[in-house]
């Protein structure tokens, strides 16, 4: 039952109607519920949210993020060094302020570094990157490694307790971090969550909860906390039996176009700790296509979208004055056509449009003048998931009749975001289903009676067709884009390395002058602007001299001239105009030139030099680390 004072609102998605009061003489409001819309109207309304939202910068003071589901996010830089005559670079990040499930990635750029159990990279960065994580779980303790090698700096009681955190240690390499650090982003699962629904779990003991991304959870897990939420409690202030209700409509399955399934409503993404509520809770609850009503500012009751059959019927005997009804929208208001954006793991989790919905039936309603509504989805990663929510959207607002329907105090069984059945011979409607909107008590004087308590319901036309969606609706989206851009870090070498030889009189000795040819590299950033190194060494040799590098267009090189009979090896190597080299050479090995011949051991003849590798380091660095209060003790 509504209480009698306060202020109740209800989030939902969907256009916001008009929603009209009874305008009634000597009348005094005792409670207002308002629904305030999640969509703007206007079609090119801005995208506010969804940019900028994944970066790794050093920076001292930095808003913390909150991740719900999983998430690509970054943080900031708290602490940077760099030791060993900067060869080792050791830095720290905090991800989220809160205790996270795991660390799922790391990823320099758009590339994932694959990590071992130990923390240490495979693959490309082998040797070169370590990473070690604290998920902000109770009892956490300072990195060891980091304590070690900064010297003391980074102190054995700086554990930033409740936060999830990252160290890493980069050690330079030129070819694999030609331009220094890199862009450095992290996959993460984030909160755990109460579900009222599973034994043992307290939801006054957040070490009993579990990750989950089900969209109604980590809904009241928003309004539940104290910091960055509405503080509301667990069984008093969120109503359990409307969240487990809510949460058992999110895990329904769901029968994708391409065979596959998935969760009705899921949230994966994150905000920052410095959003308003109401963003915030607008964009859990666009998530699940649902409402999140508070009733006299003591109660939070969940929804998820579903059609909800009504138990309630309101007829002409219950009406105390005229309905006031308004059969359509403003141009303004209505739409025929819903686009917008959602996070694709597919596109490197950014944001991408997913598939416009539109429909035939409504653009000739509206004489062939197409209108869209742009839908930001900032914690929904699946197309097929974001033109679902498009489509509630759209079918919601193409049931445009509202109406206020004041009645006597039978109207107050009701509170907003029920549905209750209207029959009104008047207007035509038989147990037609409406919507509830907006309740208000209202107090009367009606001359006859003397004052009288009377509930005034702002309604709105619904029906089942509003949530219908079946894999024909769905455009499947190619899960990898269509064109990608070159990487710089991957580079083509040579191919077909061959030698041949020409006699060359040396004083009084014939010797033998090879001449390496290869293929171009089908790499246009070595052939315009790269080059290809070539070093050579008799077999016996340890070491490779190197003949430098030629332009990434030549496919010749000559090699000093040696005796008959000798056994040489001979390697290339391409760079990029970047400055990128190939992660290995083409070698021809144990290559015997020409026949035995007698003469002197020309092993050191013609000009050579002995190659050696760039020692460009990270730059300058500092070695004092930043603190900030935002993300706990930290030296």
């Amino acid at each position: 039952m509504p209480q009698l004072a306060g202020v109740a609102l209800v989030y939902y998605l969907g256009i916001q109607g008009t929603l009209l009061g009874i305008a009634v003489a000597t009348a005094v409001s005792f409670a207002v519920q308002t629904a305030i819309s999640s969509l703007s109207s206007k079609p090119d309304a801005p995208r506010r949210r969804l940019q900028d939202r994944v970066q790794t910068v050093r920076q001292a003071v930095a808003v913390r993020p909150v991740v719900f589901g999983q998430a690509m996010v970054g943080g900031p830089i708290i602490y940077m060094k760099s030791t060993n005559n900067n060869q080792f670079l050791h830095i720290v990040v905090p991800v989220a302020d809160h205790e996270i499930e795991s660390f799922d990635g790391l990823f320099f750029g758009t590339e994932e570094v694959p990590i071992d159990g130990n923390g240490d990279a495979t693959g490309k960065y082998a040797g070169l990157v370590r990473m070690l994580t604290r998920t902000g779980a109770p009892g956490q303790t300072a990195f060891s490694d980091l304590v070690t090698e900064s010297g003391g700096e980074w102190r054995s009681n700086d554990v930033m307790q409740g936060c999830a955190a990252v160290y890493l240690r980069l050690e330079f390499n030129n070819d694999k971090f030609p331009a220094g650090l890199p862009p450095i982003r992290f996959l993460v699962s984030g909160r755990k969550v109460y579900d009222p629904r599973v034994s043992g779990h307290d939801p006054d003991d957040s070490t009993t909860w579990a990750y989950s991304d089900n969209a109604a959870l980590c809904l009241a897990a928003y309004l539940n906390d104290a910091e960055y939420g509405l503080g509301a409690a667990y069984g008093t202030e969120i109503v359990e039996a409307d969240l487990t209700a809510a949460a058992n409509v999110c895990d329904e399955t769901v029968t994708l176009a391409d065979g596959d399934t998935s969760a009705r409503y899921t949230v994966n993404g994150f905000f920052k700790s410095s959003a308003e509520p109401r963003e915030v809770i607008e964009d859990l609850v666009n998530a699940m296509a649902g409402k999140a009503v508070n009733i006299g500012g003591t109660s939070w009751h969940i929804q998820a979208g579903a059609f909800q059959t009504p138990t309630i019927t309101l007829d002409e005997g219950d009406l105390r004055g005229p309905i006031r009804v308004t059969p359509m929208l403003t141009a303004q208001e209505n739409f025929n056509a819903v686009r917008g954006t959602f996070f694709d793991p597919a596109r490197d989790h950014k944001p991408t449009d997913f598939p416009q919905v539109t429909s035939a039936t409504f653009l000739a309603e509206d004489n062939g003048e197409q209108s869209f509504v742009d839908l930001e989805l900032p914690f929904t990663n699946s197309a097929a998931m974001a033109q679902r929510l498009g489509r509630i959207a759209l079918n919601r607002v193409r049931q445009p009749i509202t109406m206020t329907y004041p009645t006597g105090i039978a109207g107050w069984q009701l509170q907003a975001g029920d549905t209750v059945m209207i029959t009104n011979a008047r207007y035509g409607f038989s147990s037609k289903v409406f919507e509830v909107e907006d309740v208000e008590l209202i107090t009367q004087d009606d001359g006859e009676n003397g004052m009288i308590l009377g509930v005034d319901l702002a309604l709105r036309e619904t029906a089942t067709t509003v949530f219908s969606w079946t894999t024909g609706d769905e455009q499947i989206v190619d899960p990898a884009p269509n064109t990608t851009l070159p990487n710089p870090f991957s580079v083509a070498n040579p191919s077909g390395l061959n030698i041949s030889t020409t006699d060359v009189v040396v004083g009084t000795v014939t010797l033998k002058q090879p001449t390496l040819t290869w293929l171009s590299p089908a790499d246009q950033f070595v052939t315009a602007g790269g080059s290809i190194e070539v070093q050579w060494k008799p077999s016996s040799a340890s070491a490779y001299r190197s003949l430098g590098a030629v332009s990434g267009d030549v496919t010749v090189a000559t090699l000093p001239p040696v005796e008959n009979g000798t056994d040489i090896d001979v390697r290339v190597r391409s760079t990029n105009s970047a400055g990128v080299r190939a992660d290995s050479f083409v070698e021809l090995t144990n290559y015997t030139i020409g026949a035995t011949a007698e003469g002197d051991d020309t092993e050191d003849w013609g000009a050579v030099s002995v190659a050696s590798d760039t020692t460009e380091d990270w730059g300058s660095v500092a070695g004092a680390n930043d603190t900030t209060e935002d993300w706990g003790s930290v030296a």
